[in-house]
């Protein structure tokens, strides 16, 4: 068994090096353009399921990721110490997963660090992220700094956000909706010590043609991904 669960590991952390940062694939539901929700706002891309490591969980995976994971979480009592004060507390060998903040799995060192590259790269494996929730993010020009803000709540505290632009009616060939820097990140900051982001990004700027875009900040500890909504940049940033 041992055995097999490495040869699943390797073979998804090799699946995941290929598509962590590169092109993604064409929509879950092989519909012409990728807005089209079959499984609602957190609908993955074709290929990838949600993880379900723990109610409400998200983040989109490889399909054997997501049997790891259920592997792991049938394994949860047998990988830990059930009469240590802490009763999470792994046996010799095991950590804790951390997919999410309150997630006490015992797994695997290598296991624990591949979840939390899924969680880095969460925003790049939805089918449509200009559809996702707001979950408590916002932008909105401030004039009086000539600024652009852009920010929300209920991150992990002192923890890494990430902000993704996706410019409206940018296409690839195959229909998905395309980032204007394929997968490259915009900017990012920490959040403060109550989970919280405001932010001043880029200069607000008239121009001729605007191009309309969506803001989506990544809470790259927990692979939760908020919709801080529609803006307009001028296509020179």
């Amino acid at each position: 068994m041992k055995r097999v669960g490495l040869l699943i590991l390797m073979l998804a952390l090799a699946a995941l090096g290929q598509n962590l940062w590169g092109p993604a694939a064409a929509a879950t539901t092989g519909t012409a353009l990728t807005s089209s929700q079959s499984y609602g706002p957190y609908t993955c891309m074709r290929g990838y399921v949600w993880r379900e490591a723990f109610p409400n969980d998200f983040v989109c995976v490889l399909p054997d990721w997501r049997m790891v994971t259920a592997a792991e979480n049938k394994a949860r009592v047998a990988n830990r110490f059930p009469t240590y004060p802490h009763p999470d507390k792994c046996r010799p060998g095991f950590v804790w997963r951390q997919a999410g903040l309150a997630d006490y799995v015992c797994v695997s060192p290598a296991s624990r660090n591949f979840n939390q590259a899924y969680n880095r790269s969460a925003v790049n494996k939805y089918n449509y992220p200009p559809g996702l929730p707001a979950r408590g993010a916002y932008n909105y020009d401030d004039y009086g700094i000539s600024e652009k803000i852009v920010g929300g709540s209920n991150f992990t505290p002192n923890g890494k956000v990430s902000l993704s632009v996706y410019y409206e009616g940018v296409y690839a060939g195959d229909g998905r909706y395309l980032p204007r820097y394929g997968e490259t990140l915009w900017h990012s900051w920490n959040a403060n010590s109550q989970g919280k982001l405001g932010e001043a990004w880029s200069p607000t700027k008239a121009c001729l043609n605007p191009l309309k875009v969506h803001l989506i900040l990544l809470d790259e500890r927990t692979g939760k991904v908020s919709n801080a909504g529609p803006t307009k940049l001028c296509s020179s940033l």
